[in-house]
């Protein structure tokens, strides 16, 4: 008996602008997509507990690592995000218009992480010049700043692109379960990196600093290669662009608030990624302060890591059915008073451990959430624009914040409880402003029928 024909003129297509994909030809896409991201987790995964480790080698103050890997990012933001967005958005090439920076970018970060890893080198090289001065560790650590702001902007940079690239070649119907995959595959990483790599961190985390570089940016290369990104219309010329700088950035700044609920909007998407900051980059000194170890922080965040796996791929599925607008809302809300809790309980390692943990799961919870948010909030067409604004009125909070935090548990004793209770007020500020767009309707799921063309 014969096969069955298939009617391929009635199965499902995927649409995103011009692009239209199989079902195949999606999860193809989703799976080139994700090579790119195990380049990206790199950064957040590896790079920053690396680094870590490299600036106490180096004698640097709680100030000093706050504003380098906080401040410097935070104020690299004020020039590269508004910088890339709109240039991005308005390219037009065969290659499309993200591809072609991000391909651009990827060796020139790989080669900023490289000099971070021979820091160490380079700095007992310059301090035997005749005439230099200073001990081999003060010039390696103005090495690895150098290397480090080279790095954070090319990264900026990056993230935008990528996060761009995926808004235009992916239907938005599949963005919430496409970020829980993003997670499991970045949350993978990160517990491979703690059970195997952090403990080795002792003996020299220089090696593994160059390791990334080439992981890095291979990786990013090979998903530039395998996407490809459909035709986009003529870019429209933008209204004031032969006036005075001065006036066009008015022009710019009130275009920035044309969207509904804008002030909302832009107070959801920055407080959310300020929150863990402060927490994030001092919980390694914490623990150690408290008498925790780096094989069982480790252990910690791997068991964390695991949880939020499991969750991850299941919080994508509730995004797509009920809204990123929503579900972040719900999981900020709960995130703001676990740690708000553990503000007021926390007082030995025991405590620690608990606090931690919920922590890394619930910040994991709220990032997979909320990732698809900008996407539901800001227009496909022009949304690195909005983006770019988005990130320029985060970068001056970011700067102030970054100055601050280092200063502050400084002058109160290394009273590393202070995160907490800032990762509280401000994620509770965050979900009064995503209870605020929820009533006003943003950011709903589209219905049944859209979701197959979308």
């Amino acid at each position: 008996m014969a096969p069955p024909l298939i009617d391929r003129a009635r199965a499902p297509r995927y649409d995103a602008g011009t692009l239209r994909y199989s079902l195949l030809g999606l999860l193809l896409v989703i799976g080139w997509l994700l090579v790119g991201e195990i380049g990206f987790a790199m950064r957040d995964r590896a790079v920053i507990p690396t680094a870590l480790e490299v600036l106490r080698r180096y004698g640097a103050s709680n100030h000093t690592v706050s504003v380098l890997l906080s401040g410097i990012p935070a104020l690299l933001s004020l020039v590269m995000s508004p910088l890339i967005g709109p240039v991005s958005d308005r390219l037009r090439s065969r290659w499309g218009r993200r591809r072609p920076f991000l391909a651009v970018l990827a060796p020139l970060g790989g080669l900023a992480l490289l000099g971070i890893a021979g820091s160490n080198r380079l700095g007992t090289i310059i301090a035997g010049i005749p005439g230099a001065g200073g001990a081999p560790a003060e010039h390696a650590l103005t090495v690895f700043a150098v290397c480090w702001t080279i790095f954070a902007g090319v990264l900026l940079c990056m993230q935008a692109l990528y996060t761009g690239l995926i808004n235009d070649v992916l239907p938005r119907a599949w963005l919430g379960r496409f970020f829980g995959l993003y997670r499991v595959l970045s949350l993978g990483i990160g517990i491979g990196f703690y059970l195997w790599v952090f403990p080795l961190l002792d003996a020299d985390p220089h090696r593994v600093i160059a390791l990334i570089a080439v992981i890095f940016t291979g990786m990013i290369l090979l998903m530039c290669a395998m996407v490809r990104e459909g035709a986009y219309p003529p870019a429209t010329p933008r209204p004031g662009a032969a006036a005075p700088p001065l006036a066009r950035a008015r022009a710019t700044l009130a275009e920035a608030f044309t969207l509904p609920q804008s002030g909302w909007i832009y107070g959801a998407l920055i407080l959310g990624g300020m929150a863990f900051g402060p927490f994030n980059t001092f919980s390694q000194y914490h623990a150690e302060s408290l008498g925790v170890t780096k094989t069982e922080l480790g252990e910690l965040s791997s068991l964390a890591y695991g949880v939020s796996m499991a969750l991850a791929l299941m919080i994508g599925m509730l995004v797509d059915r009920i809204g990123a607008v929503r579900m972040s809302l719900y999981v900020m809300a709960l995130y703001s008073v676990a740690v708000g809790a553990g503000y007021v309980l926390l007082a030995d390692a025991a405590a620690f451990r608990h606090v931690y943990t919920a922590h890394v799961i619930l910040s994991g919870a709220y990032f997979t959430a909320a990732a698809s948010l900008p996407m539901a909030l800001f227009p496909r067409l022009d949304f690195l624009r909005f983006c770019a604004f988005r990130d320029l009125l985060g970068s001056f909070l970011g700067i102030a914040l970054s100055f601050a935090q280092g200063a502050v548990l400084d002058r109160f004793g290394q009273d590393y409880r202070l995160t907490l209770l800032f990762a509280a007020l401000c994620g509770a500020t965050c979900a009064l402003c995503l209870a605020r767009l929820a009533w006003a309707g943003h950011g709903r799921p589209d219905p049944p029928a859209a979701q197959g063309n979308r």
